[in-house]
């Protein structure tokens, strides 16, 4: 089984070509975790090539043999794979130069529809920038602290309720007892130390701080201690700054002038080290109120969702996520509140300002006030939509190669009968056969021609109707205009009429000894010589009635028509055949009329 695997993945050449432009990594393994393929964006971050890891268990692989702890970790998620379980973490690869990075591992099994385990699907995302930007955050609060903390003149950092947050080394000679000081509001702590009106002077100068933004300097504020009687003089700053959490507080500085304005410097730069960080980050970050409301958001979140920060503040974060994924959300959300765990990290989706879905990995934590409840919510947002995106286009792959193999079968079903009842003996069914069955596999590969090359409508047409040229040519008409098509066009429109004529052979006029197929096409003068109407049309095959489901087939078709082709399509199923009318456009074609009988 595992070796049928790999090579569907190495024979396939679109599936193979898409998982190559997945910027992740993805990887298939046998069912006792060993490696049969990995797509090419692992292996060149890696600097490696398939032969050094294939037949290698996955923890003993190039990305994870490096770290003791890592090697355990993903031999213990292949092992749960194996089990039944989709497994996902944060861990490390190692890279190219020794080299290593974050990632977003996950891990699942893959099963036959008999129940039978197949194989186990490896897949990772770079999320570097993402960890990095975490602790950047982390660091810049630290920083932040310890330069007020570690200072040997008197700092203290107030919170937005005016409560001791940090003091500095060089406040301990004011206030000795740090901890009976930390925690404790401005109030109590001013009107224990000096006489009511003096207090009362300085606490109007911190509200008027907190309140206005606007600085206060006052020198030489002297006044008699009320608690020791003594006489004491200090010249004192106070500023607003912007905390690591999203609130605003109040720095006081009492010290001499001098010394004061070095200090304030590598305060600072701390707390701009802190905004920057916030605001160029590479993923977007936003303050939330516990009712959903965004406080603050970075540029990143802005350019992610389409809103300005202002837009933001008027909203929540309920009002853009998708409907799908809201009860999941809040559900994590809750628990964070009840204390049950203290963050989380979920793949959702988001509601972009003009109407499209954005994809993300949001990893969310909360900042507590002294009694345990929820202050506000650090949200960390990652927008994966380009890697869902390709993800898409691999499951529609994943299908479609599944989809073509029971056709092909399908199709040389048919020949082989159609082969064996005109055939006059073994040598002659023989000879027969073994040309249409290169004829099919023609058909197939003139599906994906060189992307440089432009092809002829009708060549597209008569090659995928290549087995039914000696087997029974007088069936078949094609009639129509010298089109050429671009190799994307091209592409899409070989496939379609693939389609159409396994179709035929399986279910309609192809799939007896009378039928017959007419092909026929024409430009539409009125669209400049640029659009195209063709028609399908069977006769003398079997009834046909409309089918009660929509096969994949059909759905392939319809997706190509619209998407590849920019156009539509139109099917009716009249008792003597089907009719489909497709409509589209080409980028090349002429007016000279010209017409074939096969």
């Amino acid at each position: 089984m595992g070796h049928n695997a790999q090579g569907a993945m190495h024979t396939h050449v679109p599936f193979r070509e898409v998982l190559d432009q997945v910027i992740s990594f993805v990887g298939l393994l046998d069912p006792q975790g060993c490696i049969l393929d990995v797509n090419e964006p692992a292996l060149e971050i890696a600097g490696i090539s398939l032969n050094d890891v294939l037949g290698r268990r996955l923890d003993e692989s190039f990305w994870f043999s490096h770290d003791l702890i890592e090697k355990r970790r993903i031999k213990d998620a292949v092992l749960r794979a194996q089990e039944g379980q989709r497994v996902r973490f944060d861990a490390t690869a190692r890279v190219a130069g020794g080299k290593t990075i974050d990632i977003d591992f996950q891990i699942a099994p893959h099963y036959a529809e008999t129940g039978e385990l197949i194989s186990l699907v490896p897949s990772a995302i770079d999320i570097s920038d993402r960890k990095a930007t975490e602790r950047q955050l982390k660091a810049a609060q630290e920083a932040f602290e310890s330069a007020i903390r570690n200072s040997p003149f008197g700092v203290m950092l107030f919170d937005k309720e005016l409560r001791v947050k940090v003091m500095s080394k060089g406040a301990s000679a004011v206030f000795p007892d740090e901890d009976h000081v930390t925690g404790r509001d401005m109030y109590s702590l001013l009107r224990d130390m000096w006489p009511y009106d003096f207090a009362k002077e300085i606490i109007g100068n911190y509200y008027h701080v907190l309140v206005s933004g606007s600085p206060v300097e006052v020198k030489n504020a002297m006044g008699i201690r009320a608690d020791t009687g003594a006489e004491e003089a200090y010249d004192y700053r106070l500023e607003r700054a912007l905390l690591p959490d999203g609130t605003y507080g109040v720095i006081c500085y009492f010290y001499d002038l001098s010394e004061r304005r070095s200090l304030e410097n590598e305060v600072r730069e701390s707390e701009q080290l802190f905004r920057s960080t916030f605001e160029n980050a590479a993923v977007g970050i936003a303050h939330v109120a516990r009712d959903g409301t965004w406080l603050r958001a970075n540029h990143k979140l802005s350019e992610i969702l389409g809103y300005t920060p202002a837009e933001l503040e008027q909203i929540t974060f309920q009002d853009i996520t998708h409907q799908d994924d809201l009860d999941a959300d809040l559900q994590l959300l809750e628990k964070v509140i009840q204390g049950q765990i203290d963050d989380y990290v979920i793949e959702k989706r988001y509601v972009h300002k003009h109407g499209h879905t954005i994809w993300a990995i949001l990893s969310v934590g909360a900042v507590r006030n002294d009694d345990g409840s929820i202050e506000r919510f650090i949200s960390t947002i990652n927008d994966i939509s380009a890697q869902k995106e390709a993800e898409s286009a691999r499951d529609m792959l994943v299908f479609e190669l599944n989809h073509r193999v029971k056709n092909m079968m399908a199709t040389i079903q048919s020949v082989a009968s159609n082969t064996m009842r005109s055939s006059s003996s073994y040598d002659d069914f023989k000879e027969s056969f073994s040309g249409r069955l290169q004829a099919i596999s023609k058909a197939h590969d003139s599906i994906f021609k060189s992307p440089d090359q432009k092809v002829d409508l009708m060549e597209i047409i008569k090659e995928q109707f290549e087995v039914y040229l000696d087997l029974d040519a007088a069936r078949l008409e094609f009639t129509g205009d010298p089109i050429t098509m671009d190799s994307q066009a091209a592409r899409g429109m070989g496939i379609i009429v693939h389609e159409m004529v396994t179709n035929a052979m399986k279910y309609g006029s192809l799939s007896n000894d009378t039928g017959n197929v007419t092909v026929s096409w024409a430009l539409r003068a009125q669209d400049n010589g640029t659009g195209v109407n063709l028609t399908w049309k069977e006769s003398g095959g079997p009834s046909v009635s409309k089918p009660d489901n929509v096969g994949f087939g059909s759905r392939l078709i319809e997706i190509l028509v619209e998407q590849r082709l920019g156009g539509s399509m139109n099917r009716t199923f009249s008792p003597d055949g089907l009719r489909c009318d497709i409509s589209f456009e080409v980028l090349h074609g002429t007016t000279e009329l010209s017409g074939v009988r096969l």
